[in-house]
């Protein structure tokens, strides 16, 4: 997936903490030449993405239809004219270009260690050859195993992931996370690895307020969907299919809700 940033956003909105609850509203930009030349749709766009900016660390993912709904927007957010006008910039590689640094990366710390291997065998030989005694045979070690197929768990994508699920949590009264371990990093580079998942999470993430159970509102209802059950295999796949959407909220206290079976018999 990819990233937009807000050009120069370090520059103008410098905060001691992330995620501040404010954001700087420069008199200068009435004189900003860039700025003036956009619409005012797309000016007020513009500042609305600024607090999104300030909500994800300047991190927002280039999903046109996510960017509407997170700024409350009206009409279709034009994120390629912003970029042309220079509001906002690419800020991330794509996940395979950063999963193919990671092999790499991988690949030059085998080829290190076997070359430090090595060497030491051949130090430990010359030794032993200066000796009177008839020279030990030594063995030279096996090659490193072949590397595997690792996923790239300490990637930008899976902060991204960790991010929009605490957006979304807060929005829809659901438990955020407050840590990326060790466990939920591991899980979410999984979950990236298939294609359909990495497409799709985020209209998921969308449909949680469609789905009373996920919610916590069935009458019987005290749990609530987190970020662990979420990154489960299959959960994506059954919000998608709208397997949660079909259980009735709960009441509101000091409600009664009526309604009658076939017979006309009513039932509570």
């Amino acid at each position: 997936m990819t990233y937009l940033c807000v050009r120069n956003w370090k520059r103008f909105q410098h905060y001691g903490k992330p995620r501040p609850p404010w954001i700087k509203l420069h008199v200068a930009l009435l004189d900003d030449f860039d700025f003036e030349m956009l619409s005012e749709k797309n000016q007020l766009h513009t500042i609305k993405i600024w607090l999104l900016a300030a909500q994800t660390d300047n991190r927002i993912p280039f999903e046109p239809k996510w960017v509407q709904r997170h700024i409350g927007a009206v009409n279709a957010v034009d994120l390629k004219a912003l970029i042309s006008a220079g509001v906002l910039e690419t800020c991330e590689e794509s996940r395979e270009a950063l999963e193919h640094e990671s092999r790499e990366a991988l690949e030059k710390l085998y080829t290190q260690t076997e070359t430090e291997t090595e060497t030491e065998t051949e130090t430990e030989t010359e030794i032993q050859s200066t000796c009177t005694s008839p020279p030990s045979v030594v063995s030279k070690p096996s090659p490193p195993p072949a590397q595997p197929d690792l996923p790239a768990t300490n990637t930008p994508a899976a902060q991204a992931v960790f991010d929009a699920w605490n957006l979304e949590a807060r929005s829809n009264g659901l438990p955020t996370a407050h840590k990326m371990t060790t466990a939920r990093r591991r899980a979410i580079a999984t979950r990236l690895k298939d294609p359909d998942w990495a497409r799709t999470y985020l209209e998921a993430m969308a449909r949680l307020k469609d789905a009373p159970f996920l919610l916590g509102q069935t009458p019987r209802g005290t749990w609530r969907a987190d970020l662990n059950w979420f990154l489960k295999p299959d959960s994506v796949s059954k919000i998608l299919e709208g397997t949660y959407e079909d259980a009735k909220p709960a009441p509101q206290p000091g409600v009664f809700v009526t309604t009658f079976d076939d017979k006309g018999g009513t039932v509570f």
